[in-house]
């Protein structure tokens, strides 16, 4: 039995996790399907929000926001990504970028500027970023405010996707007080790592919340190392897996 694998810092990695010209073919091609897949799951839906989270910290939740992020922008779509991950952010440092002002400081009203001075550009064409801003002593308060659903009402405005970076659900219950103003949420688990416990207290969290996800992503994934891979045509590393909820 192979020893599970550890957390892996994407922000020092990040030349090679995150969706760039230089990206290996496969890598691309998986997350093409992924944001072809999650489409079809939300077809009636205009602007669309989509929540992404995980059950324990290390699944990579952070690094598939992004890429799903970057492949709506590549499609010529504008894109918003939000940190909604008030206690422990780092979206911003995946794309060099300062966190002076971000989402807390609307949300507490401490940003009283004009406009939305508080939005980004990344080095991404077409994608935008709403870093955490200031670590607050009340997250899930602030998210579950008016002020959070006037933020992403606003966004809905003027862009065509937001994708929304959230804390696992395991930990803290920051993600699910989104339910009522968001298009869905994406979960990701990491092969090899998520163990099929935390899986399932996920699951039964979602449950408890009456939320349906629109499909897990398994990530990292390598049909080579799978009990049942078959050799054939296309035989290579696959980077994830999407299974859908519902119909």
């Amino acid at each position: 039995m192979s020893k599970k694998k550890a957390s892996y810092d994407g922000v020092q990695n990040r030349e090679s996790t995150i969706l760039n010209e230089n990206s290996k073919f496969y890598i691309s091609e998986a997350y093409k399907t992924l944001r072809t897949n999650i489409l079809f799951s939300t077809r009636d839906s205009a602007c669309k929000i989509y929540t992404i989270t995980s059950a324990i910290p290390g699944e990579g939740k952070t690094t598939t926001a992004i890429n799903i992020a970057i492949s709506f922008a590549q499609t010529g779509k504008k894109v918003v990504i939000i940190d909604a991950d008030l206690r422990k952010p780092k979206l911003h440092k995946y794309f060099e970028l300062e966190n002076k002002i971000g989402l807390s400081n609307v949300l507490s009203g401490v940003y009283e500027g004009n406009g939305n001075k508080y939005i980004q550009n990344t080095n991404v064409e077409n994608l935008d970023l709403i870093s955490s801003g200031h670590v607050p002593p009340n997250p899930i308060e602030l998210l579950s405010s008016d002020n959070m659903k006037n933020v992403l009402e606003a966004l809905k405005e003027c862009y065509d996707f937001v994708i929304v970076d959230t804390p696992p659900i395991n930990i803290v219950s920051d993600a699910l007080v989104l339910a009522n103003l968001v298009t869905g949420y994406i979960m990701v688990t990491r092969s090899n790592y998520t163990e099929y416990q935390a899986l399932d207290v996920a699951m039964s969290n979602f449950e408890l919340a009456n939320i349906k996800p629109l499909g897990v992503v398994l990530n990292d994934f390598n049909k080579k190392q799978t009990r049942y891979a078959k050799g054939g045509k296309y035989k290579y590393k696959t980077y994830y897996n999407y299974y859908r909820y519902g119909n």
